[in-house]
């Protein structure tokens, strides 16, 4: 029988994320995009035993990637993040994903939640 938490691993681990600034005009929706021809993407590693001593409050981050595009107008901020939730209190902690962003002058586009 699987645990709670082994039944929500697979819907958080990929996460990709573009989330950059739009300076001459905003909205408040967030969009499903592909992922962009700049970022240099990075494969997740190869399932293995969790190392215990790199799990905290309950999560054990496989995978944190960020880069960033440098243009003329603007930045652009690409994250993937990949995590495993290893116990009640990862589930407790990291149920909910929450992204800040500013619809003023701020653009979120998300590749995959997986």
């Amino acid at each position: 029988m699987k645990t709670l938490a082994a039944s929500l691993l697979h819907l958080l681990p990929p996460l990709f994320l573009l989330f950059f600034s739009q300076p001459c005009w905003s909205t408040d929706k967030v969009e499903q995009t592909p992922i962009p021809d700049w970022v240099e993407q990075t494969a997740l590693p190869e399932k293995s035993t969790l190392p215990l001593d790199q799990i905290e409050d309950g999560i054990y981050y496989v995978l944190i990637d960020r880069q960033v595009r440098v243009t003329e107008l603007e930045p652009h901020y690409y994250y993937h993040f990949a995590s495993h939730i290893v116990n009640r209190q990862g589930v407790e902690n990291n149920s909910q994903i929450n992204i800040g962003f500013d619809p003023s002058y701020q653009q979120i586009e998300l590749h995959s939640l997986d």
